[in-house]
């Protein structure tokens, strides 16, 4: 039985937070819990959670917005800092996941 690299495989660290925003967004939890490693470290707004809070926040009125940020990256490990600070390791599969996430929410603005 062979395994399949996870959907996100083809995409790189700097990409994992707007992977993370559109899975939000979308509702998505398996899509979402997927981007992040086996025993992953998430603070999301300085309290440390489970990444699945992030639905939960979202459903609550709060959203997630990456922002780009700088990307650095040194064979399997990548650190990137913006507003949010990330730490994404590449598994086995080829794809990244994030390690540590220190991530930050905003209230969801309702388009007039």
């Amino acid at each position: 039985m062979s395994s399949a690299p996870p959907w996100h495989a083809r995409h790189g660290p700097e990409e994992l937070l707007d992977l993370v925003e559109d899975a939000v967004l979308a509702g998505d939890h398996m899509g979402l819990t997927s981007l992040f490693g086996v025993g992953a470290v998430v603070a999301i707004d300085g309290r440390p959670v489970d990444p699945a809070t992030l639905l939960r926040l979202a459903d609550a009125g709060r959203t997630f917005v990456a922002d780009g940020g700088r990307t650095l990256q040194s064979h399997d490990v990548a650190l990137t800092v913006g507003t949010h600070a990330t730490v994404a390791r590449r598994s086995d599969t080829g794809a990244w996941h994030l390690v540590i996430a220190d991530l930050t929410t905003q209230p969801r603005r309702e388009i007039p």
